[in-house]
């Protein structure tokens, strides 16, 4: 059903009503709301002919309201929400030079996807228009309050002093009903006790610190004729606050007498709306415009900038570009945590010289600063302790800036600011390639002495068959003791020997460690002994890895069958024809090779394909989640497809007896975890298991 024909056929019920209704679309044309309907009382109040052809009225909505008015109806069809109908008090006048006082109520409905205000007006000009004040409460005055559905209070004031006229049942109702919502408190008001405390305080509802809004109401309504207000009522604390809109309207009896008609409306549901609405347009300013990290403006904050600069020019201008130095070679070696460090460290020397308002994150790295307003030296004296301030932090950022008497491309000029600070940023580089150099040096001698001061050593972790637990293997793992004697595991200190190559030196040593320990073992026992040895890429591709291991051999007497050199697969990346060559190269010496790290995130099953691999170790993360169904499948197909390619298969990380029982279902070669052992120094292997 169309609008239109809707309206049609409930015009006839609309018509019948003692009262006003005007329906308008939400839609504004020309600036105002266009009149849908509106019915034969309301025409007659304005003097209008009567007609069901409301297009060619030719006004608009607030045609109808009171000129002094028309800012109260408006801003009531603005607060209005769908669950919570305004009421409001103006006069509506049209060709009539005497308006009318309307007590308005406002509702909105969507209909076959527009929005429609419906409002019904209810006529208070016998109230404005009597001038008899009966010292009793229960006369006509109650009566005709009462034909009113919302809170309204009716007042004298004769030289400054206020008399209580008449409350209705509505406000009653209401002061029972808010008191109740605030404390879970029952209340008993009545006319009388209400009106007596109007008459001790017109200013009884609301917040102390509230009643110079309700107190302006008043004088505001004296000087208009009407005006309305939103306070908060009495007793409201900031985890229950109770919002009351009032709105007041006068009648100047003569120049010391005035007629009050003030209605209460608990308006709570709604206030909550437009605050949460409120904090939400805040909160999303916030986002569009402030760096979360920083909490200085951003890309878009600067990009608007640019774009007000363009429009109109700044004069005294000072721009600055900065650039973290070494950002990135943080996040990767230290994380992103030591990164987003590095960033709020800088932006708060930043925040020391300069507003939150001047400083823009233009991208992770980047910043930028503007200030505008400032002599050259005084721009120049503030840049130059934030540069101060940033080589102090280690040399945080590399600066660039200019200052210029005038600027009406921000862009522009800060491009130049940048190609300053790439020069600075060169001058960085440079310094911290010797450093860096400097660096390695000390590193690589701090590690020779580490080695010859015996800090270094081999710990031995057992493995086993796992079908008869026999040991007759062991990993050779590297330790560290502190000298405090705390032993240190490699994750705290191999990272750093990668980053500086040095990592090849902890091989040799390992691998020559492991050599003579075969030659000993086989030196006293009959059987041998198998030992594995880890080995980076980066070790295998030195130039003289051939040359070191012919020594190493060459120092020690020993089976070198018994001695499986395995391949990490994370470092440094090698393509599959170069590590198969120095496999080829390897196997020469008569030693086995193993490749490590199976199933980790870093691994490919193609190097399974190599030529020259003997036996591979399934890393523990896979191992560590044999229950779950998808990864006990790939476990098993894995342990067979590897049989298949003729290499033995060693289980790291078997912590349970239930982990090696699954293993030996799957046919798993051997095994290695705390269920046998935590690796050992030499001597205490020695004496368990040798």
């Amino acid at each position: 059903m169309e609008s239109g024909e809707l309206i049609t056929q409930i015009s006839s019920v609309l018509n019948s009503i003692p009262c006003g209704f005007v329906t308008i679309k939400a839609e504004k044309k020309d600036g105002d709301y266009e009149i849908v309907f509106i019915n034969d009382y309301l025409m007659d109040c304005l003097g209008i002919e009567h007609t069901d052809d409301y297009s060619n009225l030719g006004i608009r909505f607030t045609d109808i309201i009171y000129p002094i008015d028309k800012k109260i109806s408006m801003d009531s069809l603005d607060v209005v929400v769908d669950e919570n109908p305004v009421t409001n008090t103006y006069r509506i006048s049209l060709h009539s030079e005497n308006p009318l006082w309307m007590l308005s109520r406002h509702q909105r409905l969507y209909y076959e996807g527009s929005m429609y205000y419906f409002i019904t007006m209810i006529s208070i000009e016998d109230f404005m228009q009597t001038e008899a004040f009966p010292k009793d409460i229960s006369n006509t005055w109650s009566e005709l309050a009462n034909n009113i559905n919302i809170g309204l209070a009716i007042f004298s004031e004769t030289n400054g002093v206020v008399s209580t006229i008449a409350v209705n049942d509505a406000l009653v109702s209401f002061a029972n009903s808010i008191g109740t919502a605030l404390d879970g408190k029952t209340r008993m008001w009545t006319p009388e006790l209400l009106a007596a405390l109007f008459n001790q305080n017109i200013c009884t509802f609301c917040l102390d610190e509230d009643t110079h809004i309700v107190k302006h109401m008043i004088d505001a309504a004296k000087r208009n004729g009407g005006s309305n207000c939103r306070f908060r009522l009495r007793g409201s604390t900031p985890e229950n606050t109770v919002y009351i809109q009032s709105t007041c309207c006068i009648k100047q009896i003569n120049d010391i007498k005035y007629n009050f008609y003030v209605t209460f409306q608990n308006v709570t549901s709604q206030a909550l709306f437009e605050k949460e609405l409120s904090e939400s347009k805040d909160a999303l300013f916030e986002l569009s415009y402030y760096d979360h990290l920083t909490n200085v403006q951003n890309r878009n904050a600067y990009t608007e900038k640019i774009d007000n600069i363009k429009k109109i020019a700044r004069h005294n201008v000072g721009i600055a570009f900065a650039d973290l130095n070494g950002l990135k070679k943080t996040n990767d070696l230290l994380g992103h945590i030591y990164g987003d460090q590095m960033i709020k460290q800088f932006a708060e020397i930043l925040m020391k010289y300069f507003s939150k308002e001047e400083i823009f994150r233009i991208s992770g790295d980047e910043f930028v600063i503007v200030r505008e307003n400032v002599s050259k030296e005084s721009f120049q004296n503030t840049m130059y302790s934030v540069i101060q301030d940033s080589i102090s932090a280690n040399n945080l950022a590399s600066i660039g800036y200019i200052w210029k008497d005038q600027v009406s491309d921000l862009k522009r000029r800060a491009n130049q600011a940048e190609e300053i600070m790439y020069v600075r940023k060169q001058q960085f580089h440079e310094y911290e390639a010797k450093e860096e150099s400097a660096q390695h040096r000390i590193l690589a001698e701090v590690l020779e002495n580490d080695l010859l001061a015996n800090k270094y050593s081999m710990y031995l972790h057992p493995r086993a068959d796992v079908s008869t637990d026999e040991i007759h293997e062991a990993e050779a793992l590297i330790r560290k003791t502190d000298d405090y004697g705390n032993i240190i595991l490699p994750y705290e200190f191999i990272p750093q020997f990668e980053k500086e190559y040095l990592v090849y030196k902890l091989d040799y040593f390992m691998l020559d460690n492991a050599c003579r320990f075969l030659s000993e073992y086989e030196a006293t026992h009959e059987d041998t002994f198998n030992l594995t040895v880890n080995i980076s890429k980066t070790t295998i591709s030195d130039i003289d890895f051939f040359k070191n291991l012919t020594e190493i051999f060459n120092r020690y007497d020993f089976d070198h069958r018994s001695l499986s050199l395995e391949i990490t697969q994370s470092g440094e990346k090698m393509d599959k024809m170069r590590l198969e060559n120095y496999i080829k190269q390897i196997k020469e010496y008569g030693v086995t090779v193993a490749l490590d790290d199976v199933g980790k995130d870093s691994s490919s099953l193609i190097m399974l394909t190599m030529e020259g691999i003997d036996t591979i170790t399934i890393d523990r993360s896979l191992i560590a989640h044999y229950k779950y169904p998808k990864a006990g499948k790939l476990l098993k197909h894995m342990i067979g497809m590897s049989h298949e390619l003729g290499l033995k298969v060693v289980a790291e990380g078997v912590e349970t007896s239930d982990m090696k029982n699954v293993l030996s279902d799957m046919d798993c070669d051997q095994y290695q975890g705390f269920l046998i052992s935590e690796p050992l120094s030499e001597t205490d292997f020695k004496e368990k298991y040798l």
